[in-house]
Formats: C-alpha cells, structure tokens, sequence
C-alpha cells in the first residue's frame, strides 16, 4: 500500500499546538481559584509553587514555539530547494541539520526569506514569490495585507532570534528540569563602606547553572527575571505564524478552508515591550 506522507502531515499536523497549550496554562495564572480542582487527585499540593511552574512553563512554551517556527522555516526552504521530489515537510523536518539552523538563528540574517523563486500555482502558470510570501502566505495573492505582515513576520523574526539566542537557558528548561526559582532579591553592598544599594526584586525569576566557563571560571549561577505576559503573548504571535505555514498549505491539500493570520509591526512591537525591568544576575564560581 502507497502512503502519501504529505497527506498524513498536513491531516495530522497539530497547527495550534502551542496556542492550545499556552493559552489553557495562563487561563489557569488568571483564574488561580481553580487550581485546588484542577489538581484534584494529588495528595499536597502548594498553590504558590503551582503557580511558580506554570510560569516556568509558559517560558519554556515561548522557546518551544521559536524553535519550531524557525525548523518549519528552514525545512520549506529546503523541500524548495530539493531536487528531492518525494521529500516533503515531514521529511525535511526529520532531517533537520539542527545544529546549522541554531547558527543560523544567532546570527540573526533574514534576508535569505526576500529571496525569490519561480513556482506553479494550482492553474500551472509560473509565478515569481519571495521565500517569505512562500513560507507564510501559500497561494495567496501578494495584497498589501500579506506585504505588511511579511514585514512584520521578519520584524517578529529578529525578536524571537534574540530571544532564542541565550541557549544555556532553553537547554536548562529541556534537559532534566534544571532551571527553577531560587533568589527573591539581591542586595548589594560596597565591601569598605559596607553602604547598600537600592534591593534588586528577582521574586519573578528563575535561575540556572552554566558550567564549563573559561578563564578559571567553572560554575556561573544565572537568574533572570520572567515576564510571562510578554512571553504568553509571543508565544501566540510566533505560534500564529507557524499556524500559517501549515493550514495556508493545507487547506490547499486538503480543500478546505482555514483560518489565517495577519500580523501587524506596531502590535508585535507592543508584545515584545517589557512590562518592567527584566533583571538578569550572574555569581560566578571558580
């Protein structure tokens, strides 16, 4: 039996995967009276670190969402690519050369998505796109609506790279749960005077050790203060985009409508606004 593997994809896929999730996590931050339900079952329970967890989680979404966008990315650019006919999305995704797409990423260059190739539409007429317009509007028509959201696609695209970039803590949220809150304030204070310093908040943070420091430093304790509004809200706009690539592709597949975003700079600009000042510390051990 012949399986199309893009037919499985595109019906599978879970598009909305991360706007489901993140979105079902900070319902539970606004309407904390429901956690004693929700955690029915469970013998003890402490609300405050419930809550401490959710948005730790709601950070590492933020990080799973980018890094998924930028491999849905990188793969479409390579199945164009591709002298490769039966290597579809799927395939690509599989075969990502994820370390290449991480230097990628940190370096932080988009201009390879206003590069332009000559595609068919579904009539077979040749046309002429930008990766961009590719990636996140297939089979639309290039109106002004798509052209400023392309604009505001790359704009969110430098956001999320800079975010993306610190890949100590992303890896501290993967692997064995090793990012968690530990420090409520610092307090500094001059060694000869013994004068003290306004007390820098960090109740909000998270910390993580980095290891295998050069110039005889061996351990770094990093904290960092979390906004988790402005990581709930760029975790829907990067998920909004990669709910894009996959439905304006498979509603052509498929032949059925789907929902597609538009994007707009100014409301993107707003998300990525700090709601204060993010604090990050770092105590180094020789």
């Amino acid at each position: 039996m012949e399986i199309d593997l893009d037919d499985l994809f595109y019906k599978n896929y879970p598009a909305d995967f991360h706007i489901y999730l993140v979105t079902i996590l900070k319902n539970i931050l606004d309407n904390p009276f429901n956690i004693p339900n929700l955690l029915t079952g469970i013998e003890t329970s402490n609300q405050e670190e419930v809550i401490k967890s959710i948005k730790s989680q709601i950070r590492a979404m933020y990080f799973q969402s980018i890094e998924t966008l930028f491999e849905l990315i990188f793969a479409i650019e390579r199945v164009l690519k591709s002298k490769n006919s039966t290597g579809g999305l799927w395939y690509h995704l599989s075969k990502s050369p994820y370390r290449e797409n991480y230097e990628r990423i940190s370096k932080k260059d988009f201009s390879f998505l206003d590069e332009e190739f000559t595609i068919e539409d579904v009539a077979k007429r040749k046309l002429s796109v930008t990766l961009a317009h590719y990636i996140f509007f297939f089979n639309f028509n290039l109106s002004q609506e798509v052209k400023n959201s392309i604009e505001a696609i790359k704009y969110g695209l430098s956001i999320f790279a800079n975010d993306f970039s610190d890949r100590d803590e992303y890896n501290a949220f993967k692997h064995s749960l090793r990012v968690f809150p530990t420090i409520k304030s610092l307090r500094l204070i001059r060694k000869v005077s013994q004068e003290t310093n306004n007390k820098l908040e960090m109740k909000e943070s998270v910390s993580y050790l980095k290891t295998q420091i050069q110039n005889g430093i061996n351990v770094a304790l990093i904290s960092k203060t979390l906004d988790t509004e402005r990581d709930f809200n760029l975790t829907l706009t990067s998920s909004s985009m990669i709910s894009n690539i996959i439905k304006s592709r498979k509603s052509l597949k498929l032949k059925k409508r789907e929902f597609i975003y538009y994007f707009d700079k100014k409301d993107i600009s707003k998300y990525a606004k700090p709601k204060g000042n993010l604090s990050a510390f770092r105590l180094n051990f020789e």
